[in-house]
């Protein structure tokens, strides 16, 4: 049992999305789904918060940016995109279920030096989804494990 919890965590913590359907199939009721989902989550925001600020650093100490000069990547584009049309607030709502917790995490590190203030928008985030996706699960009768089944 201790295995399978840690595994559950690991996933909330980075690919969100799937650890919410090991956890909607579990059948623990509302509250425990979304305390699990959205306490796993923001684990993995904490975590990811403080080793991407370590792995920053590391990074930056032996590759200087050269000329000060940017190079853009598409997922670059897309989150500066997001930035200027919605601002943390978008890169905050977008990380559970489109972005993956690491690099929705990074992102909102790097555009918002205020660390508590990423740690609460992203809270509020993954509070906001894990109530909407347990409350399908929960009070409509949805089962989204076997919805997916059935599609996939």
């Amino acid at each position: 049992m201790f295995l399978q919890s840690l595994t559950v965590l690991f996933f909330l913590a980075t690919k969100w999305l799937l650890g919410v359907l090991f956890i909607l199939g579990s059948d623990l009721g509302f509250w425990p789904s979304v305390f699990w989902c959205a306490g796993g989550g923001m684990l993995g925001v904490v975590f990811y918060t403080y080793l991407g600020q370590l792995f920053y650093r590391v990074w930056r100490r032996f590759r200087p940016v050269a000329d000060g000069r940017v190079r853009f990547t598409r997922l670059k584009r897309v989150i500066v995109w997001v930035r200027r049309r919605h601002g943390l607030t978008g890169i905050a709502v977008l990380t559970p279920i489109l972005l993956t917790v690491p690099i929705g995490t990074f992102a909102a590190n790097l555009l918002e030096p205020n660390k508590t203030l990423v740690l609460g928008y992203m809270a509020a985030a993954f509070l906001f989804w894990s109530l909407g996706l347990a409350g399908l699960d929960a009070w409509l009768q949805l089962d989204l494990l076997a919805w997916l089944r059935s599609h996939f």
